[in-house]
């Protein structure tokens, strides 16, 4: 090899030290529909349809609000669901990149969910969600001239949903706060409490109880964490009332 525009003279190099040279430009593309790291984000917004879903930072803690047809309810983000969430877009990789020259072949020309997040210091990024085929799902960042082709599991990760972002700790007391575990089944409740530091079955019976078994039921719901969430709205369960200490 030599150095265009040096008279130095001509070198040998080992062929495997050249192999990025024989890449595909496609190759040097970035490849992620969003770019910006976590600690850098400021706010997101995620509009699909008649659903928006925004999540910022209100005094140092993130928050959720979602509008849908003019109701709108907020909560409080778990941090590591949101870090999941951003993770998973950032590794939706394109294995194809299109013209952005007909937009309405990607079904670009009218986006059927746009994400916009936004950094520290106000720059926007944003990714609009187009068709889905047997290539992928189709992506456009901001007005580049590209499209992005991603798997097309990733249509899911621009679905509005709050519960994605929901804390997985669905008891947010600790064991010793556990005084009364109330059970429903088939219309027969149940109910065990804590009395004086002594646990007793008190219905449908008052009767003794297997202390260590109980233990463990109170620790197995103190400690109990959603692996995922189905549904932003309640679905018809059976009961389980449980009841802190003071209450």
């Amino acid at each position: 090899v030599s150095v265009e525009g040096e008279p130095g003279p001509l070198g040998c190099v080992l062929t495997s030290r050249l192999d990025a040279l024989t890449r595909p430009l496609a190759d040097f593309r970035e490849a992620r529909p969003i770019t910006m790291r976590d600690l850098e984000l400021q706010s997101a917004s995620l509009a699909n349809g008649a659903v928006t879903l925004g999540v910022a930072q209100e005094q140092g803690v993130w928050r959720w609000t979602r509008t849908e047809r003019g109701r709108e309810e907020s909560g409080e983000v778990d941090d590591q669901a949101l870090a999941d969430w951003l993770t998973e877009i950032r590794r939706a990789r394109a294995t194809l990149f299109a013209s952005a020259e007909n937009l309405a072949a990607y079904g670009l020309e009218a986006p059927r969910a746009t994400l916009t997040v936004v950094d520290q210091e106000g720059i926007e990024e944003q990714v609009a969600m187009g068709a889905v085929s047997a290539e992928g799902l189709y992506l456009r960042r901001g007005d580049e001239p590209q499209i992005l082709v991603v798997p097309a599991e990733a249509e899911a990760l621009f679905t509005p949903s709050a519960a994605r972002l929901r804390p997985r700790q669905l008891w947010e007391h600790p064991q010793r706060a556990v005084t009364r575990l109330d059970l429903t089944r088939g219309g027969t409740r149940e109910r065990i409490e804590k009395r004086e530091g002594r646990w007793t079955i008190t219905e449908p019976l008052a009767v003794e109880v297997d202390r260590e078994r109980v233990l463990e039921l109170a620790r197995m719901v103190a400690r109990l964490e959603a692996e995922r969430f189905v549904a932003d709205g309640p679905a018809p369960l059976t009961p389980v009332e449980i009841s802190p200490v003071g209450a």
